[in-house]
């Protein structure tokens, strides 16, 4: 008789784990089938950049009324290029990133005595990127070293017979950001982030006008480019 309860409890538990098995298929694979995040990617993104970038000016000779520093700020766009490669230890991710955007972003303050204006064209980063993953979805934090090609044109006191403080070169500097990558499929992720850049100085020299009263003047100007930048895209994970 206890042979046969035996047997009748194990038929019973038997049924019981096949309903379950098909009410809700793979739950008890759930726990083992965490997303792999690991490997290399490459991906796309549309890119909005709000630019607050500063001049800072000082006379260095003359009576000229200089000004002081100048605001410029902007709103630009552009599109996104990257490739990254990501390990994956428990829920812990770790990689590396490289990435390149091309801006149209142009800047422009006017003054009493003043014109200024700036433009960034080109972004290149290459960061370090730690994240948390749950399942398929991560929450990122980058930083790093970015690269931009920048200029800036100040004009003070009307220069047709001084010359604009001009100034333009690729700029270095540093960023950084935090994001949320959600993978829709196993092979193609959805992604959005916000990241801070700032990087040094461009340094330009400009004389102002001169007149029947007044000498010229040299001023020197320093044109810092820093801003946030907003992005989403999709990538490809290989």
């Amino acid at each position: 008789m206890i042979r046969n309860m035996t047997r009748t409890q194990l038929l019973a538990a038997t049924a019981l784990g096949s309903t379950i098995g098909f009410l809700v298929p793979g739950a008890a694979a759930a726990a083992e089938s965490a997303y792999d995040w690991s490997g290399f990617y490459a991906g796309l993104g549309l890119t909005g950049v709000r630019s607050t970038a500063e001049a800072d000016f000082t006379r260095l000779s003359g009576t000229d009324n200089i000004p002081g520093s100048v605001q410029l700020p902007a709103l630009g766009d552009g599109g996104t290029i990257r490739f990254g490669e990501n390990w994956q230890a428990g829920r812990f991710v770790y990689g590396v990133e490289a990435d390149g955007t091309q801006l149209t972003l142009n800047g422009y303050a006017h003054g009493s005595n003043y014109t200024v204006g700036d433009s960034l064209s080109t972004l290149l980063s290459l960061r370090a990127r730690f994240g948390m993953t749950f399942d398929r979805l991560m929450v990122y934090g980058t930083t790093g070293l970015v690269l931009g090609q920048a200029s800036f044109r100040a004009d003070i006191d009307d220069s047709s017979n001084g010359t604009p403080a001009l100034a333009s070169a690729m700029s270095t500097g540093a960023l950084a950001g935090l994001g949320v990558e959600v993978a829709v499929t196993d092979n193609i992720r959805l992604t959005v982030g916000a990241d801070y850049y700032a990087m040094a100085p461009l340094h330009g020299h400009g004389v102002t006008d001169s007149g029947y009263f007044v000498s010229q003047s040299t001023y020197s100007g320093d044109y810092t480019p820093r801003g946030l930048i907003f992005e989403t895209g999709v990538n490809l994970h290989f």
